[in-house]
């Protein structure tokens, strides 16, 4: 029974993640119905309200969960998620802090906690996470660039500068990297290397657009890259492609 159930489970991941939605819930249903006690089944159903923005019908299920079970790592991670969704910061970081302290050792846990608390411009603290998510996870471009934007935010624009520089080595096309990093040279007054930086944004956005003209973040990075370089026309042109395929795209409205 465990292990039909179990495959029921895993049949409703793969069904979601290929858009059977409906199938997915049906099959989480079954498998709820072989052990009505099982919390990974619950959590998954709550991962899956999660996904979709049902926040909180995924926040009841979670709250029963850790009614039952306290220390259930994933479903204090997935309830700072949705907080963090909710931009609910401090709540988000209260229950990413329960989570690690069952579980230090997810790096994107301590990533996500350090943007929660970038959120609430307690920068020394999230600097601390993000270090630690770091040396769990060297290569993950991801939390290189979280910590590059918290000494940004911070104002400590040289660590910034060094530290997105570290990122552009291995991951020269990461989103929007160039723009930051162009950002922060004009501020320092170096419009030259700043505007080296937006063009390099303009190069590697065209470049992803080549392979994918679907990728919206691509075209709101060229726009915010043309805007940067005066080139207004041109901006207005690519965020408007960007919208067209995003309407909820926050960073091409602003």
């Amino acid at each position: 029974c465990l292990e039909h159930m179990a495959y029921l489970a895993d049949s409703a991941m793969d069904a979601y993640l290929t858009g059977r939605k409906d199938q997915a819930y049906e099959l989480l249903a079954r498998a709820k119905k072989i052990n009505s006690d099982s919390l990974f089944v619950d959590y998954l159903l709550a991962s899956l309200y999660y996904h979709e923005d049902r926040f909180e019908e995924a926040k009841k299920i979670i709250t029963d969960l850790l009614n039952k079970d306290k220390g259930f790592f994933l479903a204090h991670k997935l309830l700072g998620d949705i907080y963090f969704e909710e931009n609910y910061f401090d709540r988000a970081a209260k229950a990413y802090k329960e989570a690690i302290s069952i579980n230090r050792a997810d790096p994107a846990l301590l990533n996500n906690l350090g943007l929660a608390l970038m959120n609430l411009e307690r920068y020394d603290e999230a600097i601390i996470f993000l270090q630690e998510a770091l040396a769990l996870d060297r290569e993950n471009p991801g939390i290189h660039y979280s910590l590059a934007s918290v000494y940004r935010d911070s104002a400590r624009l040289d660590d910034a500068v060094s530290q997105y520089s570290r990122l552009i080595q291995n991951y020269p096309d990461y989103p929007n990297v160039h723009n930051d990093l162009g950002d922060i040279y004009r501020s320092l007054g170096r419009e030259e290397e700043a505007r080296g930086e937006y063009l390099k944004q303009i190069y590697f956005s065209k470049e992803k657009l080549k392979s994918n003209p679907k990728d919206y973040v691509a075209w709101t990075d060229l726009a915010n890259a043309y805007c940067r370089i005066g080139e207004y026309r041109q901006a207005k042109l690519m965020v408007k492609t960007a919208l067209a395929g995003n309407t909820e795209d926050r960073q091409a409205y602003l």
